[in-house]
């Protein structure tokens, strides 16, 4: 790109982060709006609604703060050993923010040391509100989930900000520009490969304000399992072999049943089939109808009988009841553009894992699953249907799970380097202002 061109496209992108900011300050009704729809269409309780507009619905303590923000369940759901490594290492009071119902039910239930609040829809208005309640000392993002009002009004406040556990991104590539200006508000950075890091770099981030390796979802604390909840389910399914489905989209469900058909022509299978947005169960359900399998909802609670073939789970939270039915795991989201999800919890419960092969999300962790044969990459319904009778002998599932167990639970650790990063940060800033 010439010169010309590069600044065109650096000042359209000042051009667009203004207006987005700008609409925020202007017209906060019209974002209102859309907060109440989404908050209700999360089905939230009415009397944390204010909550998306900044306003908290607790009492703030006089100890210093934390804020770590993340977009939903599958961010937040690795933060728990992290957030112990904080509390241990600094005097704090934790806030943590999710836009959803699910991250907040997480954070109830697995980190009730913390607080909860919604995150506020991206205004100026809201951040400053939330903010000035707050006043936290730094604040955590995990993932990639910033906002150009949020992030121009902690950068306002020489509030400090660390993105962690950054993952590649198609849009950094589709818009470089926007979210290089937007990179330059962040203090520092903790990568999860040198693929990411060098992504950042080329948006212009300098080296020295990014902390390579380790993944947070390698120390993700594994589910406890309701036993009771196991036993009832396995008797259900008794004498039956099980393919476990996670995680799926539309893209994943069409091959998956197809291959499910063919498996299951002796009525032997039963397959659980978990979407990845449970919201979905009722298109879900009729397209398992077109294929004549009896299909039984997780979410009704029907008593489950002898002829169940297909058994939606479209409950959240579920996951390690569901890893624990059966040995192979097809994982979702690598057929269409997902880009892959987590293979570290069914991989760490030791089941052997297939998914599709487009898994950039997770490049670096399937890569070290493949080599180790601790996985299988397919690409079409008859590899899937290959794949599914070559791990249907059960010695094969297990020594594959076994492989993937010992691979992923060698992954280091990043959490105390990042909470080290967080303290030298703090330290010279203290320093600097006297």
């Amino acid at each position: 790109m010439n010169k010309m061109g590069s600044i065109f496209q650096k000042n359209f992108a000042r051009l667009v982060i203004f207006i987005w900011i700008f609409l925020g300050r202007c017209l906060p009704f019209g974002f209102k709006i859309s907060a109440l729809f989404f908050h209700f269409k999360q089905k939230s309780d009415y009397s944390r609604l204010k909550e998306r507009f900044g306003k908290s619905t607790v009492e703030r303590s006089n100890n210093k703060i934390f804020w770590l923000h993340a977009s939903s369940l599958g961010e937040i759901s690795q933060v728990v050993t992290l957030v112990e490594k904080l509390k241990s290492k600094f005097e704090i009071d934790i806030i943590i923010t999710t836009a959803t119902q699910s991250g907040s039910d997480f954070v109830h239930k697995n980190l009730p040391n913390c607080t909860h609040q919604f995150a506020p829809f991206d205004s100026v208005y809201f951040y400053k509100s939330f903010i000035n309640f707050w006043k936290p000392d730094c604040v955590l993002i995990l993932e990639n989930d910033m906002w150009p009002s949020m992030l121009s009004t902690l950068f306002s406040k020489n509030i400090p900000i660390f993105m962690v556990n950054v993952r590649t991104s198609k849009s950094f590539k589709k818009f470089p520009s926007i979210y290089s200006n937007l990179l330059t508000k962040i203090s520092h950075f903790h990568c999860r490969t040198d693929v990411v890091a060098d992504q950042l770099k080329e948006l212009g981030v300098s080296d020295n304000l990014i902390l390579k390796g380790g993944d947070l979802k390698s120390v993700e604390k594994l589910p406890q399992v309701d036993t009771s909840k196991i036993k009832n389910l396995a008797r259900s399914f008794s004498g039956k072999k099980v393919l476990i489905a996670a995680s799926t989209h539309k893209s994943d469900e069409k091959i998956v049943l197809e291959a499910f058909r063919v498996i299951n022509s002796r009525k032997n299978w039963v397959l659980v089939l978990a979407p990845r947005h449970p919201k979905r169960a009722s298109d879900i359900i009729k397209s398992i109808k077109k294929y004549d399998f009896k299909v039984y909802q997780r979410s009704l609670n029907n008593e489950l009988k002898d002829d169940c073939q297909v058994y939606v789970a479209d409950t959240l939270g579920e996951l390690g009841i569901l890893f624990e039915l059966g040995n192979i795991v097809y994982l979702g989201g690598g057929m269409g553009s997902e880009g892959g999800h987590n293979p570290f919890e069914p991989g760490r419960l030791g089941k052997a894992i297939i998914s599709g092969p487009n898994v950039e999300n997770f490049a670096y962790v399937f890569d070290a699953l493949v080599t180790a044969k601790a996985c299988i990459i397919v690409k079409s319904k008859k590899e899937l249907i290959n794949s599914i009778k070559f791990l249907e002998v059960s010695k094969r599932s297990i020594e594959m799970g076994t492989a993937a167990k010992k691979i992923l639970n060698n992954f280091s650790d990043p959490t105390e380097n990042i909470v080290n990063l967080i303290d030298n940060y703090l330290i010279k800033e203290k320093q600097s202002y006297g």
